[in-house]
């Protein structure tokens, strides 16, 4: 059965999504590689108002800090009423061998929207778990 190593969560709220700029939402911070070979598992969550004329959501989960890191997850979320509030969820897992350390990145895009949208609350979980 596998334990868990290592927990870091990361919370962001109130982040102003520009009509389709990828934006970080949340980030994990670094957890730590305990073990030569170990297994990551990451949930990205976020609720958010759409912008108006918005016809879809994507979130992605990064390997690090920001929206330059390579893409490991995606969800999109399509869109059919503008200003609707919805929630999104994405998870992934992966093993990681000889590192010090890993993060991730929570971002959302809106595609073809007129406004902007809020995430109103984001939360990404990263943790390392052995076996």
């Amino acid at each position: 059965m596998s334990s868990v190593l290592q927990k870091q969560v990361g919370i962001g709220s109130a982040v102003n999504i520009p009509n389709v700029t990828e934006t970080l939402v949340a980030y994990s911070g670094r957890v730590s590689v305990t073990t030569q070979t170990i297994r990551a598992v990451i949930k990205g969550w976020a609720n958010v108002t759409q912008g108006a004329s918005t016809t879809a959501l994507v979130a992605r989960i990064r390997r690090g800090n920001g929206v330059t890191g390579t893409i490991v997850a995606t969800a999109t979320i399509f869109v059919t009423a503008a200003n609707l509030g919805i929630e999104v969820n994405v998870w992934f897992a992966e093993q990681v061998i000889n590192a010090e350390f890993q993060d991730y990145s929570l971002t959302l895009q809106q595609t073809a929207g007129g406004a902007p949208g809020t995430a109103n609350l984001a939360q990404i979980e990263a943790e390392t778990i052995n076996g």
